[in-house]
């Protein structure tokens, strides 16, 4: 531990938290003898800080004992946000990612079409009929592992939105409790 910071020499590769006015730490780039990897960013000071903290306690609490669901306790925070400007309607759709939105609409199609068209319980049939010699152990072990390899292609609430109902229609088809497939698939997607 260096208790006089004055007197200390640094070497190439030290590298040191700075803390301080946004002009010294411009002025610090500038000079060229240091690389500065992220500089001093101003943090807001805003009146309608304890209006936000306050929604963010309501919505946690409410989802907490169970008053409301979290999804519906979170849309109701961020439209509590809005009104009270605490949050402006620019920043909520910047925030937004069309790639996430586009990759959750498409899961959830697909997961759709898989219970509408039967293609789910075909798929199970499927795993079902290579599996059938083995022990119910070793069947949940190659879920899970088809499931992992699943999420290598797909980001896991596609595969969660995919492959539950093949779950499902796997643990009907052996006539085993739904409840060890779903949550061993959950396991394996977390």
């Amino acid at each position: 531990m260096v208790s006089d910071i004055s007197n200390t020499n640094l070497q190439v590769g030290d590298v040191l938290l700075v803390q301080g006015d946004s002009e010294k730490i411009i002025e610090m780039k500038k000079r060229g003898d240091v690389v500065v990897l992220d500089s001093a960013t101003e943090i807001p000071h805003s009146a309608k800080a304890p209006y936000a903290l306050a929604i963010m306690v309501a919505v946690v609490t409410v989802a907490a004992f169970g008053i409301l669901p979290i999804a519906v306790s979170s849309v109701a925070g961020v439209l509590l946000l809005a009104l009270t400007k605490c949050l402006g309607w620019k920043e909520m759709v910047q925030a937004l990612n069309a790639q996430i939105i586009l990759i959750v609409a498409a899961s959830l199609a697909l997961g759709s079409a898989l219970l509408e068209t039967g293609a789910a319980d075909a798929l199970a049939a499927v795993f079902v009929n290579l599996t059938l010699e083995s022990s119910v152990t070793m069947q949940l072990s190659g879920l899970m592992l088809l499931m992992a390899i699943f999420t290598n292609i797909v980001s896991n609430n596609a595969a969660a939105v995919i492959g539950t109902p093949i779950a499902i229609g796997i643990a009907n088809q052996l006539a085993l409790p739904v409840e060890p497939f779903f949550w061993l698939f959950y396991l394996a997607l977390t």
